[in-house]
This record gives structure tokens, C-alpha cells and sequence, in this order.
């Protein structure tokens, strides 16, 4: 079993308290999204009284930082047999709350916070620009870096306004397809980018990593469930802009493919903000993404099979199942992890299909 350490550290990162009588430890780990810990401990535990709220949640596997963060919610629950029973429990969210905390506000003289460059660079620039070292000094985060621009994507144009940043990273990288993720240290925190992925190929047959194919045969699965939704797929976006009647700007974006596939699905979007058929049109890309058919496969691995080193490792699916063949790659977007108070660890990943 894997040896874990809960800590709470201070503003500056200083150690604060040790937490060894936990009950029940989960935390989530994911790429281009926010994500929480949680963490029960016995009532009658005697740190309980001098723990406080926006204190640093850090958590170690085998001695690497797996999780870090800061508490925001604490509460308990009496049962009527009470003391037996009685739960303390805390909840964290990691430091991509920093790009939630953010917002993109108009600045002076501009209709649009703009930006031209790589995809990736263009993200790590809206990090620097509105919590990192670029920003106004009360908005900057002291404990965040931003990693190095490394120009892996194609270029690309962005004009923002309003809204948090972590939403519009979130857009971002699903509309040119990359990872990021706040990389918790034991002293900060790091926003870097990944192209074409966050781990490794793992896929049969890649040929230089060692493969995770979770196959019934392979005794490797506990639970696997496929779905294939096309109910909030639409493929055909109109986009309005600015104007009244005929006047108004409209652009319109199809994704030919799924067309072709699924049958013109067609929406109308209000996007008012923009005042440019580039812009409107890049709504409509977003919108495409947003609502392309949703596959995926959901898999309760067997204990051992995967670890959060695994996060973001492309991986094969495969099945036999009601005379057809089923087999998918798929990439380890997030993974949830559970811990008992006895040490063993469950870790229950979820997957996006390439």
C-alpha cells in the first residue's frame, strides 16, 4: 500500500499541523478543470480546535506531492448515539480555484482583453496576465508560477471580456484540444500546458510505454459501462451578434462530419459581445465542441491498475459484448482517489475518448 501524509500548512507554506487519526481521505486529481479533497477525521481528534479555514491542504504519496490546495468548507455531523459517530470533516479545492477567483475585466481604452499567439502560450498569457506576475499586484497570486511558453499548437486569436479565467481556459482547451493543470508543489503552485498529452501513450501496440488495455480477459476490469449519447448533440450553430433585424451580424459554423453522421441539428446563439464575424464565429467553434456526441466509457479497474502517476496516460478499452466489438482509446482525464483509514487506496479514473 502506498504511505500517505496530510498536512496543513500556513499561508507561506510553513508546516502547521500533521493529521495522522484521519477516518477517510479522497481527492480528485484532473486536467483542464478544478478539483476538491476531502477529508474526515475522528471527533475527538485534539487538532480539530486549532484548524482553520484557508489553511493549505498538502498531501504526499510515498513522499511526492500528489494534492495541494486550500480548505474551504469545515463541518460536523452528530447522530443520535452521539459521541459514537460523530464526524469532523473538511473540504478543499486545489489551486486552479486561483483561475476561478479571477475574473477577465475590460481593460481601459479596449473593447477586449486581446490575444494572438499559440494556443498554449496564448493560456498561460491570460494566467500571467490577470493572476500571475503581469497582473496588477493585488490580483497576483505570490505562490504561482507560470511555466515557460513552448509554442506546441497552432496560433490562434482571443478576444475575452467578463468571466472567469478558468472558464475561458476551460473553452480553450477544448476547442484546439490540450491539457493544463496547476501542478501543486511543496512552496507554490505551477499553470502548465501539455500537447498532445499530460502522460503517456499507453495504447496497444504503442510500442515504447508499457500498455494499459483494460479488457474483460484480462482480469483487469471490476466494472465497465459504455454509453453513446446523441440527445444534446447539435451541429449546425447560428451566431448573433450585434445589430438589429437585417442588419444584425450572423455567422454560422457546421461540423460537416457529424452532419453527414447525425443529421443537420441546428442552434441559435445570442453573442451580442462580439462585434466581429471572427469572434461570433469562434462562439460557434466553442458551441460545436460543447455539443459533439458524447462517448465515453466508464471503468472500475481492478485494485493496482492505476495510480495517479496515470493521470493523463492515453489508454486502449476493449469488449466483446452483444455481437459487436467495442474498442476505444481513451485519455486519463482525472482520476479519484480514496483512502481508508486503514491506508488502502481506491482510485477510480475518468476517461475522455480520443
Amino acid at each position: 500500500m502506498p504511505a500517505y501524509q496530510v498536512w496543513l500548512l500556513n499561508d507561506n507554506y510553513t508546516k502547521f499541523m500533521y493529521l495522522d487519526r484521519w477516518l477517510k481521505l479522497a481527492y480528485r486529481i484532473g486536467l483542464n478543470q478544478m478539483c476538491g479533497a476531502s477529508l474526515d477525521l475522528k471527533a475527538n481528534d485534539p487538532k480539530i480546535e486549532t484548524i482553520a479555514l484557508m489553511k493549505r491542504l498538502l498531501i504526499l504519496r510515498d513522499g511526492a506531492v500528489v494534492w495541494g490546495g486550500l480548505l474551504q468548507t469545515e463541518g460536523w455531523v452528530i447522530e443520535g448515539s452521539a459521541p459514537t459517530g460523530d464526524t469532523y470533516f473538511l473540504d478543499a479545492l486545489d489551486y486552479a480555484a486561483y483561475l476561478d477567483w479571477r475574473t477577465i475585466p475590460r481593460p481601459a481604452g479596449q473593447d477586449y482583453d486581446w490575444y494572438e499567439d499559440h494556443a498554449d502560450d496564448v493560456a498561460k498569457a491570460i494566467v500571467r496576465n490577470h493572476l500571475g506576475a503581469s497582473a496588477l499586484a493585488a490580483r497576483q497570486f505570490s505562490d504561482l508560477t507560470v511555466a515557460a511558453d513552448v509554442s506546441a499548437l497552432a496560433s490562434c486569436q482571443r478576444s475575452l471580456v467578463a468571466g472567469a479565467v478558468l472558464e475561458q481556459l476551460i473553452a480553450l482547451a477544448a476547442l484546439k484540444h490540450f491539457y493544463w493543470r496547476m501542478v501543486p508543489g511543496a512552496s507554490g503552485c505551477t499553470f502548465t500546458t501539455y500537447y498532445p498529452l499530460a502522460g503517456l501513450d499507453r495504447t496497444r501496440g504503442n510500442g515504447v510505454n508499457d500498455e494499459i488495455v483494460f479488457a474483460l480477459d484480462r482480469k483487469n476490469i471490476q466494472r465497465l459501462a459504455y454509453k453513446k449519447d446523441l440527445t444534446g448533440h447539435y451541429n449546425h450553430i447560428y451566431i448573433a451578434g450585434p445589430g438589429e433585424g437585417k442588419d444584425q451580424l450572423i455567422a454560422e459554423r457546421e461540423g460537416a462530419a457529424d452532419v453527414g453522421a447525425y443529421k443537420r441539428r441546428e442552434r441559435w446563439l445570442n453573442a451580442s459581445e462580439y462585434s466581429t464575424v471572427a469572434g461570433l464565429e469562434g462562439v460557434g467553434d466553442r458551441e460545436l465542441v460543447a455539443m459533439r456526441p458524447y462517448e465515453n466509457a466508464e471503468i472500475t479497474p481492478a485494485p493496482n491498475v492505476l495510480t495517479p502517476e496515470n493521470l493523463g496516460d492515453k489508454i486502449s478499452i476493449e469488449a466483446t459484448r452483444y455481437g459487436r466489438i467495442f474498442a476505444q482509446e481513451a485519455v486519463v482525464r482525472a482520476l479519484d482517489v480514496l483512502v481508508d483509514s486503514a491506508g488502502v487506496e481506491t482510485v477510480k479514473p475518468e476517461l475522455e475518448a480520443q
